[in-house]
């Protein structure tokens, strides 16, 4: 974990961070930036293509149509 981004409590407890646009980022998404920033196009390739992302790859399929 980046000591360097600041943190913020989520839900359950979890662990938050910031995204560079002032978004939270959930503790167990492992991408660098939040799904805003990520956008559509990225959101819908890994609904479509499971498996084109790393990070995607470890959300539930409701969790992905979610974002």
């Amino acid at each position: 974990m980046d000591a360097s981004l600041p943190h913020t409590r989520g839900v359950r407890d979890s662990e938050a961070r910031l995204c560079g646009c002032g978004l939270k980022i959930a503790g167990t998404d492992s991408h660098q930036v939040c799904s805003s920033c990520l956008g559509l196009e990225h959101a819908q390739e890994a609904i479509d293509n499971p498996g084109s992302c790393g990070h995607c790859a470890r959300f539930t399929l409701k969790s992905l149509r979610r974002r």
